[in-house]
């Protein structure tokens, strides 16, 4: 099961950085209120508030700067005390990379449908923090696509043909083939059903096709309702299979997508930047489903 009702070392991260920003912002006002207070005398004229309010700025400026480092201070001590927390939960392309740089934007990367879990490398990874919006991002799986199409080769070839998942690594090897032929429209059509299939099969019994119903409703997954390493490799997939129907003129999704490059083969949606997105699903979908395989077959049977 993916679910996990405790909140990940992840969450733990994202609510302590908030509560010590709204905190600071608490403590600035207080203050400044206190400064001001203390610097208006009855009956005062609007010179000598205005003078004395001035002479107390550098005050105020001061413990806000201060307030600020300790609050900083705080999140840092907090980051290093779960750092082996927070590291048992990523995934090896991660090492090279500033961990809470990643953390603080794998959701609005994962919600572009872009895995960041065993792929891409850390360089790539870097230029998607980097991006702005999910055009810079499909953007960025363009340029960096040899270099992408390596690394999902790597990954999937990491994973022993001889179990469950020997089908399915087959075929997306046959997949990053045609990707690196060139062939991004042949790639693209059989990533697409082959991560339907691999979904429906669901090989390793971990809910993630509930999962992915569930992420649908809302558009996006819910981080706080699954373990860091599940949820970072289910984002993506939810918005691959997000409602798609041509008979009420929905329009063609533009990122990748299983229902658009199936029911609305066309420029919109067969690009090469999707064929890459696809071909990523789809390795880091295999990657951890290896993992849960492994971890099954090692559990001690009762």
């Amino acid at each position: 099961m993916v679910k996990d009702p405790k909140p990940s070392a992840f969450v733990q991260v994202m609510q302590s950085i908030q509560a010590t920003h709204e905190l600071m912002q608490l403590v600035e006002q207080q203050s400044a209120a206190s400064q001001i207070r203390r610097i208006l005398p009855d009956g005062p004229t609007i010179v000598n508030v205005v003078e004395q309010a001035q002479q107390a700025l550098p005050s105020i400026a001061a413990q806000v700067a201060a307030q600020a480092q300790r609050t900083a201070d705080a999140v840092t001590a907090m980051i290093e005390a779960n750092r082996e927390r927070l590291r048992a939960q990523l995934t090896p392309n991660w090492e090279d990379v500033e961990a809470t740089q990643l953390f603080s934007n794998v959701r609005d990367i994962t919600n572009d449908g872009i895995p960041v879990m065993w792929v891409p490398r850390a360089s790539v990874l870097a230029d998607l923090i980097e991006a702005n919006d999910r055009a810079e991002r499909y953007a960025v799986l363009s340029d960096r696509a040899s270099d992408i199409i390596d690394d999902c080769r790597s990954s999937l070839e990491s994973i022993n043909e001889d179990t469950e998942l020997g089908t399915y690594r087959h075929f997306a090897l046959q997949s990053a083939a045609a990707l690196s032929a060139g062939h991004w429209e042949t790639a693209q059509a059989l990533t697409a059903n082959l991560l339907g299939t691999i979904i429906d099969d669901d090989p390793s019994s971990s809910t993630i096709k509930n999962a992915i119903g569930t992420g649908k409703q809302a558009r996006a997954l819910d981080f706080e309702q699954y373990k860091f390493w599940a949820a970072a490799t289910i984002a993506p997939l939810v918005q691959s299979f997000l409602s798609f129907y041509p008979s009420k003129n929905d329009p063609v999704p533009t990122w990748f997508s299983r229902h658009g490059s199936v029911h609305a083969v066309g420029n919109d949606q067969y690009t090469p930047a999707n064929a890459v997105a696809g071909l990523m699903q789809v390795a880091s979908l295999l990657r951890f489903y290896n993992v849960a395989l492994e971890r099954k077959r090692a559990a001690p049977t009762s």
